[in-house]
């Protein structure tokens, strides 16, 4: 994990903590289906396990602050 994983569940941390409501569940739960459905696909899709990962999180962080 490098230090810009580390901001991003820090920061997700974050809204955790400040108390979550069923709105942030559900988006947070949506968030996760689709990080997952999208890191099977670029495996499917030929690349590595870590830019799988890189893929997908450049999609989370993306999604989180718009």
């Amino acid at each position: 994990m490098n230090e810009n994983d580390r901001e991003f569940f820090e920061s997700l941390n974050q809204y955790m903590d400040t108390g979550i409501n069923d709105e942030l569940i559900q988006a947070l739960s949506t968030l996760s289906k689709v990080s997952y459905y999208l890191y099977t696909e670029n495996i499917n899709n030929g690349f590595n396990k870590d830019q799988s990962m890189e893929i997908v999180l450049e999609y989370v962080r993306g999604a989180m602050t718009n």
